[in-house]
């Protein structure tokens, strides 16, 4: 099920039975148990609001048996998916659960399914086939499975002209384009630097959210930033790089993380070329490869200006660069500045 189908059920109060959510927006998840839970009477919700990190299929089946307390709903929420013999005394429950209890199964990341496993013999066949019984499967056969996934460019747009709406201020689709291109598309941190935006302008004055408004209170995350910075060595321009890199310093951002960064990119960018080599398209290896969609994508578009045999030797030399630093030879910032002009920087394009 497509994760805006299932919150406007959700705001519509046409949610019943049991539902799996996952994947990678955790923010949206967040708020979706958010909306869930304010479906409870706030004032009984202490005890018609059951969460378990983990449980059994007698306990939780005794659990949606019990009837919600002076309400309508009673909401369970559990963190794993059952599998075996406690996935199918659960299956087998549902179909006879009151229509009372909502049971919600909340998986932290994009849930994951394991392969099945063969058959042994011919003569425990039915009972493998019984034990194995996978549970996402099963729901999804339904469509209770909620997958929440990152938001795309256009989505974030989006949300973001809505979430300024809801706080009485305005603001223009191509301000909110150049937010999300400052501040990357992890939603969370997306959230928390509009808030400072919005609060900068007056919240519920009816003041615009503007260009200047998000110079002056917005961060740009670390992370892109040092994206921006090894994009300027990457394309034959050293001293933006070198002064983007002086910048983050100045600011107080270590040297060690802006290294791990560098680091971490390198191997996805590792990774990029060897698709890239296998000729996998762009969109699919972007998929693939997984993660920020917006990270992996610039990663990819990056590894084309490299081979596979120059990014191993750089992601061996910033990996182990702090191990090499004990020596005292050289200063931290003079070793990164020594190993980006060695692996990063290329001719500059005529």
């Amino acid at each position: 099920m497509n994760y805006n189908d299932f919150l406007r059920a959700v705001s519509q109060k046409e949610v019943t039975g049991a539902y799996i959510l996952h994947g990678q927006e955790e923010f949206t998840k967040n708020r979706a148990i958010e909306k869930l839970t304010q479906l409870l009477n706030p004032n009984m919700r202490a005890v018609n609001l059951q969460s378990y990190e983990k449980t059994g299929a007698e306990e939780l089946i005794n659990a949606c048996e019990t009837m919600p307390f002076f309400d309508r709903l009673r909401l369970i929420i559990v963190q794993t998916v059952p599998d075996g013999d406690e996935a199918r005394r659960i299956l087998d429950f549902l179909d006879t659960m009151p229509e009372s209890t909502l049971l919600i199964f909340l998986i932290r990341g994009k849930y994951e399914q394991s392969p099945s496993r063969a058959k042994k013999t011919r003569g425990s066949a039915e009972k493998t086939e019984r034990s194995k019984v996978n549970f996402f499967s099963e729901l999804e056969k339904t469509d209770r499975c909620v997958e929440f996934t990152v938001l795309t460019r256009t989505e974030l747009v989006k949300w973001v002209c809505r979430e300024v709406k809801n706080s009485g201020c305005t603001i223009l689709p191509e301000v909110a384009d150049a937010f999300i291109q400052r501040v990357g598309n992890d939603l969370t941190y997306v959230s928390n630097e509009l808030k400072k935006a919005i609060d900068y302008v007056g919240y519920g004055s009816g003041n615009a959210v503007s260009i200047d408004a998000i110079g002056a209170c917005v961060s740009v995350k670390t992370e892109y930033r040092v994206f921006d910075m090894m994009d300027a060595f990457i394309l034959g321009k050293p001293g933006e790089g070198l002064t983007a890199l002086n910048t983050m310093i100045k600011d107080g951002t270590e040297i060690g993380a802006v290294s791990g960064y560098i680091s971490g990119r390198l191997k996805l960018m590792l990774s990029a070329r060897l698709l890239i080599d296998d000729g996998v398209p762009r969109t699919a290896a972007v998929r693939q490869l997984g993660g920020n969609e917006y990270a992996t994508g610039k990663a990819f578009d990056a590894a084309k200006h490299f081979s596979d045999d120059a990014l191993r030797a750089a992601v061996i030399e910033f990996s182990t660069q702090r191990y090499n630093l004990v020596n005292g030879i050289m200063s931290e910032q003079d070793a990164l500045e020594l190993a980006i002009f060695k692996h990063l920087v290329r001719e500059k394009k005529r």
